[in-house]
C-alpha cells in the first residue's frame, strides 16, 4: 500500500484499487471520499476531435452478481436536509454541431437490460428485464414537461395510409372494437411494502382495467407483442387514432337516423 499526502489522501493497494480521501473499496478501481465535493472531471475536445468524454466506466460481465461501470452516492449528512443532492449529475453544454447528452446510456444488442436504469424504493433492489430497453425506471416516473413519443421515423419508405382507406381495408372500425371485452386485473406485490412509493402502495390496492392480449390479437393483431418471457404487450397509444375513427363512424350512424 502506498499513501501520500501529509494525512494520506491518496492510498493506492498493491492491486492498484486507489482511494482519494477514503480508503480504497473492495471492488472498485477508484474510490472519492469528500465532505464538500466528491469527484469532478472535465474533458476538453480539440478542434480536430469529435468526442470528449468526463467519465468513462465499464463493467465486465460477472459470472454472478453485479457489474457497474459508474456508481454515485449523495447522503446527507450531519443533519442536513435542506439542500440538492445528486448521486450522478450530467451536464452537457457546448457542442455547436453536434449532440449533446447530459448522461448517456447504452445497452449492447446482444444482451437484455437497459441502458439506463432507476429506480424509487427506499432499499435497493434490481429487475431482471427480458428484454432491451434504452430506459427502465422501477417506480413512479414524473415529467414536468411535455412527453416526446417516437416509435419510428417516417422516411419515403414508409407507406402511410389515410383514414378512409384504413376504413376500406380493415371494414367498419366500430364493429370490430365492439368484439373486445375489458379486463379487470390488480398488481401483485413482489416487494416489501415500506419499500413502494406512494403512487405504487395506491395503485396496488386499486382495481386497473385494459384489454385482453389474446383477443385484441384476433382482432388487431398488430398492435400485441410477444415478451421473450411468454408474456404479451399491448401498444395502447396506437389504439388513439383506432377510437378516434371509430368515434367518426358513430357519428355517420347517427347522423343517418337524424
Amino acid at each position: 500500500m502506498v499513501s501520500a499526502g501529509a494525512q494520506a489522501q491518496l492510498i493506492v493497494n498493491s492491486n492498484g484499487q486507489t482511494g482519494m480521501g477514503i480508503a480504497p473499496n473492495i471492488g472498485y478501481a477508484l474510490s472519492a471520499y469528500s465532505t464538500d465535493k466528491g469527484l469532478r472531471s472535465e474533458s476538453f475536445a480539440t478542434a480536430s476531435e469529435s468526442t470528449s468524454t468526463g467519465v468513462a466506466g465499464h463493467a465486465g460481465i460477472p459470472y454472478h452478481g453485479l457489474a457497474i461501470g459508474v456508481k454515485g452516492v449523495s447522503n446527507a449528512a450531519n443533519g442536513v436536509i435542506a439542500g440538492t443532492s445528486y448521486g450522478v449529475y450530467g451536464d452537457a453544454t457546448g457542442s455547436y454541431s453536434g449532440e449533446n447528452y447530459g448522461v448517456f446510456g447504452h445497452i449492447s444488442p446482444h444482451i437484455e437490460g437497459a441502458g439506463v436504469y432507476g429506480f424509487a424504493y427506499s432499499s435497493l433492489m434490481y429487475t431482471t428485464l427480458p428484454t432491451r430497453y434504452a430506459g427502465y425506471f422501477n417506480g413512479d416516473l414524473g415529467i414536468t414537461s411535455d412527453l416526446v413519443m417516437e416509435s419510428l421515423q417516417l422516411s419515403n419508405t414508409v407507406t402511410l395510409h389515410s383514414i378512409g382507406e384504413l376504413s376500406a381495408q380493415r371494414g367498419n372500425i366500430l364493429q370490430q372494437l365492439q368484439r373486445l371485452s375489458i379486463v379487470g386485473y390488480t398488481y401483485r406485490s413482489e416487494h416489501n411494502a415500506s419499500n413502494l412509493s406512494y403512487t405504487a402502495k395506491q395503485a396496488i390496492s386499486k382495481q386497473h382495467y385494459g384489454l385482453d392480449a389474446d383477443q385484441l390479437a384476433e382482432v388487431f393483431p398488430d398492435l400485441v407483442y410477444d415478451n421473450t418471457d411468454g408474456t404479451k404487450s399491448i401498444n395502447y397509444i396506437e389504439m388513439i387514432p383506432i377510437l378516434v375513427q371509430a368515434v367518426g363512424e358513430l357519428k355517420e350512424d347517427i347522423d343517418k337516423l337524424k
